[in-house]
């Protein structure tokens, strides 16, 4: 008996007790409990059925799976497939149909999408409670981190940037090297609390934070 999804499934033996091993002609009971928030979807393999409990009769070795699904089906939109595949590799994902389930990564606190070719992150707000994040060399032009509003760390050297606002996050360190910024958007908390020092922001020469990136570092006095 293999399990899909957040749940159990219990055996009787109908009637007597239950084991592992069965004559053959014994009628098995299997029962599906879904966790909270998740519900029985079917059975399937050796078994094909929505009904829970289901009553069969072991006359060779069966293989069961038992699938579950989330009550609530809140999903984000993933329209890059490089996004969405790396998520699947993750097991953050389960098939590739452009959405993520919001269970899987809402409370994903650590984030690796180093080198995956990535174009499009749409959907990456998804990631709520995102701390550290990594999509270094990847093909980004844009970078909206913006409902990110718990990332510490964020590695995007290796891209095709020209604007990066990181002034909702809540920034520690910041790698930003080997694309085409001349400005970083920070906040002014960020500016005024010395944020800018080398061990925050690592990036070209000649790339500077401003609370204003429409200034220019020339023409400030």
């Amino acid at each position: 008996i293999n399990v899909q999804g957040k749940g159990s499934v219990t055996k009787r033996v109908v009637p007597g007790k239950s084991t592992e091993l069965y004559p053959s002609g014994t009628v098995i009971q299997l029962e599906a409990i879904a966790d909270t928030g998740w519900e029985f979807v079917r059975w399937y393999g050796d078994i094909e059925s929505t009904e829970n409990p289901i009553e069969f009769e072991m006359l060779e070795p069966m293989s069961i799976m038992c699938v579950f699904d989330f009550t609530n089906k809140d999903k984000i939109f993933i329209p890059d497939d490089n996004f969405e595949r790396a998520l699947i590799d993750l097991g953050l994902d389960d098939r590739m149909d452009d959405n993520v389930y919001l269970e899987f990564i809402k409370d994903i606190q650590q984030l690796d999408l180093e080198n995956k070719q990535i174009s499009d992150l749409t959907g990456i707000e998804g990631f709520e409670q995102l701390t550290s994040f990594n999509v270094s060399n990847n093909q980004l032009a844009s970078l909206d981190i913006s409902q990110n509003s718990f990332l510490d760390v964020l590695y995007c050297n290796g891209n095709n940037l020209t604007e990066l606002d990181v002034s909702n996050n809540l920034l520690n360190a910041l790698v930003a090297t080997n694309n085409f910024l001349s400005c970083i958007h920070a906040s002014s908390i960020q500016m005024w609390g010395g944020w800018t020092d080398d061990n925050w922001l690592v990036a070209d020469e000649g790339v500077y934070a401003s609370v204003d990136c429409s200034v220019t570092d020339q023409d400030r006095t």
